[in-house]
């Protein structure tokens, strides 16, 4: 069971003080659990966003409300997609870059499939499955002793992702999560499936 969503926002890239009102695209783009999602909905808070209309658009089609109808149609418009996996999945994204004021994409494709895009429009692009910080602050929310080269360890094996860090320690728990680490990394094993179309991997469980 995984509990990264249920804490406190880490604005790890710093993305709320930014000014973005110039962007027409922004793309979020790690592995599993890294915090794309999360940054999503926080964009509806942000400074640069207040006063737009959010749309939600998911790419799972078990999601309800797939498109969530907008209310306030004098209001400027931002889409929010999540997520996008597939190549074949941006053949929309044009679309919604010429109905919409602006459109945060969360994403496992790399950017440069994304290249076609930002030569038309205003695109900032945010990783979001890089630096061990945000999972150092993280664990030591939750109570735990942690040592930082364990982190990076970890960071640089799976990505800095809050829902492996959570496997990780739900596997062998422990007070110190160097125990927890040293424990997974010698006993056991973390599946994951290639995406041909994007760079990262996706792990079994999402």
């Amino acid at each position: 069971m995984l509990f990264y969503s249920n804490q406190p926002f880490d604005d790890f890239l710093g993305v709320m003080p930014a000014d973005l009102t110039r962007d027409k695209l922004l793309i979020f783009h790690g592995c599993s659990g890294s915090g794309k999602s999360h940054y999503l909905r926080q964009l509806t808070e942000h400074p640069s966003f207040m006063d737009h209309e959010p749309s939600w658009f998911y790419s799972d089609p078990g999601r309800d409300d797939n498109v969530r109808s907008v209310m306030n149609t004098g209001a400027p418009r931002l889409a929010l997609v999540d997520e996008l996996t597939r190549v074949q999945e941006l053949t929309g994204l044009a679309g919604l870059l010429r109905r919409f004021d602006a459109v945060a994409v969360a994403t496992h494709l790399n950017p440069r499939w994304y290249s076609l895009f930002r030569l038309t429009w205003k695109t900032r692009v945010f990783q979001t499955d890089k630096g061990h910080g945000k999972i150092v602050r993280y664990l030591r929310s939750l109570g735990y002793e942690v040592n930082d080269e364990d982190v990076r360890a970890m960071c640089s094996r799976y990505g800095a992702s809050y829902a492996i860090a959570d496997i990780i320690r739900k596997h062998h728990e422990h007070e110190d999560f160097s125990e927890c680490w040293e424990r997974f990394r010698r006993f056991a094993q973390l599946g994951s499936r290639p995406n041909p179309d994007c760079r990262h991997w996706r792990l079994r469980f999402d």
